[in-house]
């Protein structure tokens, strides 16, 4: 299987799969920052209620860290019969700009491929901030199935050859 990823780390940047439950305190406002930004409104009010919707053990989350710090995640949800959503998808402001979220993404996509999934799904919103991710998205090979039908969110997927 190619290797999708593409970019270099930098000295002090890890991607890794994370355990949301044994993060540091720090890292735990963090996380909750970058989904509230992700989520809006609907965002989980407390730490608590955050890992009880991703905790399960159908989703698992992947870190980027740069020393000691989160500075994004992005999570798989494995719904069964081969399909895996990828979900979550958010860097810091303070990291942005930096190409961690095009990383963190392709690392995802890998994880995902070696899991053995045989479709990838995600959801863009579409509005012109996105439009990095989407082409990132594009690039990696996923297909835009909704064209807006969905209203502010696209789906995107992947089909993955054996």
């Amino acid at each position: 299987m190619e290797d999708v990823r593409q970019g270099t780390e930098s000295a002090d940047e890890r991607i890794e799969e994370i355990s949301l439950a044994e993060l540091s305190d720090r890292n735990k406002s963090r996380v909750l920052e970058m989904n509230a930004l992700l989520r809006g409104p609907g965002a989980a009010a407390s730490y608590d209620h955050l890992v009880s919707e991703m905790g399960n053990n159908t989703h698992r989350v992947v870190g980027v860290f740069q020393g000691e710090q989160i500075v994004g995640m992005i999570a798989l949800h494995d719904v069964g019969g081969g399909d895996i959503w990828i979900q979550h998808n958010v860097v810091h402001p303070d990291a942005g700009r930096q190409g961690i979220g095009k990383r963190m993404f392709l690392e995802a996509l890998l994880r995902a491929q070696n899991s053995g999934a045989k479709v990838i799904h995600l959801h863009c919103k579409n509005i012109p901030e996105r439009d990095a991710a989407r082409k990132i998205y594009l690039d990696a090979g996923f297909c835009n199935i909704t064209n807006g039908a969905l209203g502010s969110l696209d789906e995107y997927v992947l089909t993955v050859r054996a």
